[in-house]
């Protein structure tokens, strides 16, 4: 069947319990404008689409149908996603498709803090950081690989091992914990956060 924007637009209003005046309110155009929209006669602008994205808390792909998963985009969802690492509610706030586009983000979380580490890091400070680190792998559920010091050494060497754990999200939330918490006690004047 062929996708039509204005189906799409009535079936996600009907799912919110929401007359086409309260949908036209909240994206602030008038009710005439919705029911022309979801009769397909025409179609929203791109503010429009932005606006029901949101009040509908859907991404702009599932509503112009380029997608069939309704996720709101990853890079909006990043700050609530450190959030939760953060406060070790990781797993209860997202759904398994978040955490399943998470796993790439965390990975190159993880090897941009270590990099800047091993580059901005004393050597005795660094060898604390990577017992740490290792501490959070021999906890984990992990490969051999990553639990040897020797992975811990550069940066290519946690790269490598980090994508043979593609599913392990908590053991690469509980290691950038570790991380962004070592470098802002090592060095907070050079590594700033949010």
């Amino acid at each position: 069947m062929k996708f039509r924007f204005g189906h799409r637009i009535r079936d996600l209003r009907k799912e919110n319990k929401l007359t086409q005046k309260e949908l036209a309110d909240k994206v602030k155009v008038s009710a005439q404008v919705v029911s022309n929209w979801e009769r397909n006669y025409s179609e929203p602008d791109s503010e429009d689409i932005k606006g029901l994205s949101k009040v509908f808390g859907i991404s702009t792909d599932y509503l112009l149908g380029n997608t069939e998963d309704r996720g709101i985009s990853l890079i909006k969802k990043i700050p609530e996603f450190n959030a939760a690492i953060i406060n070790s509610s990781l797993i209860e706030k997202f759904n398994h498709s978040d955490i399943e586009r998470f796993n790439d983000y965390l990975d190159g979380a993880i090897c941009s803090h270590f990099e800047f580490l091993l580059n901005f890091t004393k050597e005795d400070d660094l060898n604390r950081v990577r017992k740490r680190l290792l501490a959070v792998a021999l906890v984990s559920d992990v490969s051999d690989e990553i639990q040897q010091f020797e992975t811990f050494n550069n940066q290519d060497s946690l790269e490598r091992a980090l994508t043979k754990e593609e599913n392990n999200i908590e053991f690469k939330a509980a290691l950038w914990k570790e991380l962004r918490g070592a470098l802002k006690k090592l060095n907070p004047s050079k590594f700033r956060f949010d």
